[in-house]
């Protein structure tokens, strides 16, 4: 009875494993092995309290882009927007009805109906889509951190920021009004930052200016300023900081006023807005 032949090749010792042939894709024996997701490594840097922010955000960014978006008059803003980039000039009478053709019309919404036409022109109906549950992710993120500077608990933080998105929450559709909602958690956040460095409200002077020309909603900003400058001004006599915190709210809250005439109408657009809420038929 003769002997198996002896295997070819390296022996190997008793307790070891081959390792695979270096085919140009495997792992070379200095190179560390890799993380098969490209964000794990910084979710492992995050702390426990990180993690839950990133979670509750993330969720309701993720339940307004899962949900179905409510359109309502998108197409008369697109269409609004696409005569405006044709034409070069402000849509500012009735081109789209036959009753009221060549009225006035006082188009406050004019440069949200530009933005909303060029980003549905360049990234398609998704895109648009994509971009409002940004904007209404964006505002949650900002409240939410608000309420965590004042909670200093995430969960708290959390929770009180779900409630106060809850009035609203199936109201998030693609209209103008998306970004009023960023607008004003922005407003809220700078004045929360302003408690420590009372300069910062003077952003929200051009904010506004801004703001007049995208949607109504910016009387809104204007009037959590005015709240915290009562606030600041009852306060200022016991509290040396408070009294200068409410100088520096006064030159906002007159800034933002007249910054807001900075718009096609100026004036009119105080007339527009208060017209919207006194309007029954709206209503």
């Amino acid at each position: 009875m003769t002997a198996a032949p002896a295997p070819s090749g390296p022996r190997l010792s008793q307790g070891t494993v081959a390792r695979p042939l270096d085919t140009g894709r495997g792992l070379s024996a200095s190179e560390p092995a890799r993380s098969p997701l490209p964000g794990i490594e910084l979710l492992r840097g995050l702390t426990l309290s990180q993690l839950w922010a990133v979670v509750i955000v993330g969720t309701f960014g993720i339940f307004t882009l899962g949900r179905r978006v409510n359109f309502v008059d998108l197409g008369y803003h697109l269409r609004a927007g696409e005569w405006m980039w044709t034409h070069g000039r402000i849509l500012d009478h009735d081109v789209f009805t036959s009753t009221f053709a060549g009225d006035a019309w006082l188009n406050q919404n004019w440069l949200t109906q530009l933005l909303f036409y060029k980003t549905w022109d360049v990234a398609g109906l998704e895109g648009l889509a994509g971009s409002i549950a940004l904007l209404f992710t964006g505002g949650f993120a900002l409240m939410f951190w608000v309420a965590y500077r004042r909670s200093g608990d995430v969960r708290v933080a959390g929770a009180a920021a779900i409630i106060a998105a809850l009035p609203s929450i199936y109201n998030t559709a693609a209209r103008p009004q998306a970004i009023s909602w960023l607008l004003t958690a922005t407003v809220i956040a700078i004045l929360e930052r302003s408690t420590d460095r009372p300069r910062l409200t003077l952003w929200i002077v051009p904010l506004t200016a801004l703001w007049a020309n995208l949607h109504g909603a910016f009387v809104i900003g204007l009037a959590f300023v005015a709240i915290e400058f009562i606030a600041a001004a009852a306060r200022a006599g016991s509290d040396p900081r408070a009294a200068l915190r409410r100088a520096w709210l006064g030159v906002t809250l007159g800034g933002a006023g007249l910054a807001a005439l900075a718009n096609p109408w100026g004036y009119r657009v105080y007339e527009y807005v208060a017209g919207i809420g006194t309007n029954a038929t709206i209503r």
